[in-house]
This record gives structure tokens, sequence and C-alpha cells, in this order.
């Protein structure tokens, strides 16, 4: 059976440029996948499945974001609302 899944969607913008650009092609750990003009990021249910990888801090504020949501996917994009719960940057 499909399962229905929740998807948090964000601005690129509520995270730093480092990292709303390249930088999360390099968080494979995340199954992170690009799409034009942003990402889609998985949530992990638990810390324990990141496989004792650091993750960014800024990044790490929209997960825990997100899993407060009960969301399973970031869909972060350059034309979605900055969301004025979380810390935004200026691109």
């Amino acid at each position: 059976m499909a399962v229905i899944q929740k998807t948090l969607a964000l601005s690129t913008a509520n995270l730093p440029r480092s990292l709303g650009e390249r930088g999360l092609a390099d968080l494979s750990y995340l199954a992170v996948d690009s799409i034009e003009g942003g990402w889609f990021v998985w949530v992990p249910e638990h810390a324990s499945e990141l496989g004792g990888h650091v993750v960014p801090l800024p990044l790490l504020h929209v997960l825990a974001y997100a899993k407060d949501q009960d969301c399973r996917f970031i869909h972060l994009h350059c034309d979605n609302d900055i969301d004025p719960a979380l810390p935004s940057w200026d691109w």
C-alpha cells in the first residue's frame, strides 16, 4: 500500500548560500537530491541514522524543524517562501 508522507517546503534562503548553492551535494548521507533551483532532503527519524556524520548547524535547525512538523522530506527551492520561524540569509 502506498504511503503519503509530509514534505516541508522552504526557501533555499533558509540556509546560508554555502549550503544552498552546492553544499548539500556533499551530504549524501542525507539522501539529498538536486533539482533545478533547489534540493530535496530526507529527514531522518533518529540522529543514529546519520552514521555519526556531522550536520552543519543551519541544516540541523531545518531538519529539527521539519521533524517537529512531522515531515519526512524537505523541499528547498528558490521560489518557496522563507519561513520566519527559521534563520534566513540574503543571497
